[in-house]
């Protein structure tokens, strides 16, 4: 016969062995597509910069507390074709062995998705914690990486200036939600690039280019001869001293934040590590 106190013990050891498989994930257990998806486009990201092992342990360390953990995500809607071929991208970006390998599956995954048009929520939010540690991140990266990346993100990068300029004549032919779509997207993407991770500057920029284009709008056939060279004229006060290498220098340091930020990281960087 067992006695209780020993039933009692045998319970608890039961009990705390639950535990603890209940805080582990399942070894088989398989990513969703939003975690797919994220965790390619942390993979992208150390591929393009080229990291080296070191580099990737120092990174997975300053990233340590940064990732966005913001929201429950929605579960993805998408094909079984299309997760599988997020996976084969996933395994080519992890070996970052063979450079044509991961362009043939950067190419299925994008020929899939414009053809079915999956529903994702792989969004990642750049947490304060990624602002505040990206520039010990950057430190981490060598002139000719960051050369390799800006060379696989050229089409990131674009002129303030030339933007706004446009944005001031376009707007003025624009209506309704057509009108509303462009504004916002000018407001935020001037605020990328002239204020970087600046989280604060990039607001204030926001605000001042949604009302500029605001203004621009609402302007008259008469109005406007007149007052758009005043407006031209606010575009050079927001732009300001800022050069064309600070903007680059902002692309980069916004891409390091959301990288930080990316809660897949830690296990894109184990992936390539175990490579």
């Amino acid at each position: 016969m067992i006695r209780a106190p020993i039933l009692f013990a045998l319970g608890c050891a039961l009990l705390l062995a639950d535990r603890g498989r209940a805080d582990k994930p399942a070894a088989d257990a398989k990513p969703s597509a939003n975690d797919l998806s994220m965790e390619v486009a942390a993979l992208r990201a150390l591929y393009q910069f080229h990291l080296t092992p070191d580099q990737m342990k120092s990174l997975r360390t300053i990233a340590a507390k940064c990732a966005d953990k913001s929201k429950d995500r929605e579960e993805a809607k998408a094909s079984a074709k299309f997760t599988k071929a997020l996976q084969n991208l996933r395994a080519a970006l992890a070996e970052a062995s063979d450079d044509d390998a991961i362009a043939k599956a950067e190419d299925e995954v994008t020929e899939i998705h414009d053809a079915e048009e999956p529903e994702l929520d792989d969004e990642v939010e750049i947490t304060a914690e990624a602002r505040a540690r990206t520039p010990d991140a950057m430190r981490l990266l060598k002139a000719p990486q960051l050369t390799r990346w800006l060379a696989a993100n050229a089409e990131a990068i674009a002129d303030p200036r030339d933007l706004l300029q446009m944005a001031l004549a376009k707007v003025r032919t624009l209506k309704g939600e057509e009108f509303i779509a462009l504004r916002e997207e000018v407001a935020e993407e001037a605020g990328r690039l002239l204020a970087g991770v600046q989280a604060k500057k990039a607001e204030r920029i926001h605000d001042t280019v949604f009302g500029l284009l605001t203004r621009a709008h609402d302007l008259t056939d008469d109005e406007a001869a007149k007052k758009l060279p005043e407006l031209e004229k606010e575009v050079e006060q927001l732009i300001g001293r800022t050069t064309a290498t600070d903007v680059i220098r902002h692309v980069v340091e916004l891409a390091v934040a959301e990288l930080l930020s990316n809660p897949r990281l830690p296990a894109a960087i184990d992936a390539r590590l175990t490579k």
